[in-house]
């Protein structure tokens, strides 16, 4: 589902995997699960509302409305390295339970390693986000995975707002290391860059605390690829 604002023929190369042993009933929660598919998916035009009081149950496919949402999401960790190792070309946005990180990191850093790396400059990112109730009842393992873990959610909207502004900067960072290349496709910049766009508005709506500098950023450096791009046609 293409949003209008833009036409585009890239595909975010980001991934939301979730893993939790409640996943797997399509017919519960539809909205919830959909909320949090659409309002991460730049392409998504018009993302669905989330309902706080919405339980939280992820499923792989969910048809609300007619229209289809896509999340990766597993209750089986084998599953989901598998998944991980066949996606290494992501970005990979992974929440999980707390009961379940505790085995499912460390066999992320065993055998690819590459979910908790800047695909760029190969630095330790934060991109481990915890979902649970009462985290300190896990603080032992979580300290070993400090540099991955940002911090720890107890409710669904908190994880969403957070997740909404991180996959916007990794667009937008995205974006600025693109033209820092030769030589430059200046569509797959501005397609980083619109995505990044559509994403920070979508932070605004749901937490109404906005990123001006970042928001700025995105469009100085759309402005001046409109302009680069105009010089080249004429």
């Amino acid at each position: 589902m293409s949003n209008d604002a833009y036409a585009s023929s890239e595909v975010p190369d980001t991934s939301v995997v979730w893993v939790d042993l409640s996943i797997g009933d399509p017919d519960n929660y539809k909205i919830l699960k959909a909320a949090f598919s659409s309002t991460t998916d730049p392409e998504h035009a018009k993302p669905v509302p989330l309902f706080d009081h919405e339980f939280l149950e992820i499923c792989r496919t969910v048809n609300f409305e007619g229209i289809q949402f896509s999340l990766a999401a597993f209750t089986n960790i084998e599953k989901c390295i598998e998944y991980l190792k066949e996606n290494r070309h992501r970005k990979i946005f992974l929440i999980t339970s707390a009961s379940m990180g505790r085995s499912l990191l460390p066999l992320i850093e065993l055998h690819c390693r590459n979910v908790f790396t800047d695909q760029e400059t190969n630095e330790l990112c934060a991109c481990v986000y915890v979902f649970c109730h009462d985290a300190t009842r896990h603080i032992d393992w979580m300290m070993d995975y400090i540099d991955y873990i940002p911090t720890t959610f107890t409710f669904d909207k908190d994880l969403l707002v957070r997740l909404v502004h991180d996959i916007a900067n990794y667009f937008r960072i995205k974006s600025i290391r693109l033209l820092a290349k030769n030589p430059r496709d200046y569509s797959v910049i501005k397609s980083h860059l619109n995505w990044a766009f559509i994403l920070y508005q979508r932070y605004y709506e749901l937490d109404k605390i906005g990123l001006k500098e970042q928001v700025n950023e995105v469009k100085r450096l759309l402005n001046e690829i409109e302009e680069i791009v105009k010089e080249k046609e004429v």
